[in-house]
């Protein structure tokens, strides 16, 4: 799980979502934090699925409502998404 959290962050700041390992925004005053919310099966491939979490600079933490899906064993980090019919979709987030 510390391996797909490190994935995750690791595209967002090469997408320049965030600034450093230490999920520092950018654009705005505060850092992003990943948690493990469970495992999913898609088309036989599993995936740590991972809840981002946003801190202000007032301490403030809440969910984000993002969501990503790490492949268990490749790391390959992913958006998660949910179609209008609840159906689970993935958005690559490397090339």
């Amino acid at each position: 799980v510390t391996t797909a959290i490190t994935n995750v962050v690791r595209a967002l700041i090469d997408r320049d979502v965030i600034k450093d390992m230490q999920g520092t925004a950018l654009g705005k005053q505060g850092k992003y934090s990943f948690a493990y919310n469970s495992i999913v099966q898609m088309n036989e491939t599993y995936y740590y699925v991972l809840d981002e979490f946003f801190e202000d600079q007032n301490g403030n933490k809440s969910k984000s409502g993002l969501l990503y899906a790490v492949e268990v064993y490749t790391g390959a980090p992913n958006r998660l998404i949910y179609d209008e019919q609840g159906q689970m979709g993935l958005i690559p987030l490397t090339d």
